[in-house]
């Protein structure tokens, strides 16, 4: 029995060591291949002409690494150079520049993005849910209504629309 015992726990630790490592070279490959891009796209924006796609991927990766300063310029640099007449590209990146404040804890800087991203293109489901949760997340219920109402509207049965109903159901009972 405590030879059964032994085996059984040097089996467990084996194991648990097994996944552990497993664990740390997934992490690291996904750290290498993150910085291996952001070194690409950084050695693009010195030795070519700044495409706004390289730009924004850039920014892209500084927002991957937490480097919330850097892709915010980034982000900026490629609107800048961005094409005007794509709408969609243009409100992808004010989404993006939305969710940066955000991570920020820049809350009204975020919710002017997010609105930016919808101003250019008013059925932009992503900025919406954005949008949506930054009000959720700072409890202001009355600029999460139109917002619900609007999401209804384009993206009816996604779970974010069916979370934002719960929680609005729950908070406007609280208050009657």
């Amino acid at each position: 029995m405590e030879d059964f015992l032994a085996k059984f726990y040097l089996a467990i630790v084996f194991g648990v060591l097994l996944v552990s490592a497993l664990f740390l070279g997934y992490q690291i490959q996904l750290t290498q291949q993150l910085e291996n891009n952001l070194d690409k796209f950084r050695t693009k924006k010195t030795s070519e002409k700044d495409s706004y796609q390289n730009l924004f991927k850039l920014g892209q990766l500084y927002l991957r690494k937490k480097i919330y300063n850097k892709a915010i310029e980034e982000f900026r640099s490629s609107f800048k150079k961005w094409d005007k007449n794509d709408k969609l590209g243009i409100a992808s990146l004010f989404n993006t520049l939305g969710f940066t404040y955000y991570q920020l804890k820049e809350y009204e800087i975020a919710a002017y993005y997010y609105k930016i991203a919808l101003t250019v293109t008013p059925d932009y489901v992503t900025s919406l849910s954005n949008l949506a949760y930054l009000y959720q997340s700072q409890n202001q219920i009355d600029n999460l209504q139109p917002i619900y109402k609007q999401l209804a509207v384009l993206d009816p049965n996604s779970e974010k629309t069916a979370e934002i109903n719960n929680y609005l159901s729950k908070r406007l009972k609280n208050s009657e």
